[in-house]
């Protein structure tokens, strides 16, 4: 599928790739820090 492309839109596309699954995993984690601060509130 990607060896038809260019070098350079290859290593954008998977820098794109690598970003949103850190998007993800950092809205995540931030999410959970504020359940675990919630829950130590509550304790």
């Amino acid at each position: 599928m990607f060896s038809n492309f260019k070098i350079g839109v290859r290593l954008v596309a998977g820098l794109l790739l690598v970003t949103s699954i850190s998007i993800v995993v950092g809205v995540i984690g931030l999410r959970n820090t504020g359940h675990i601060n919630e829950l130590n509130t509550q304790m």
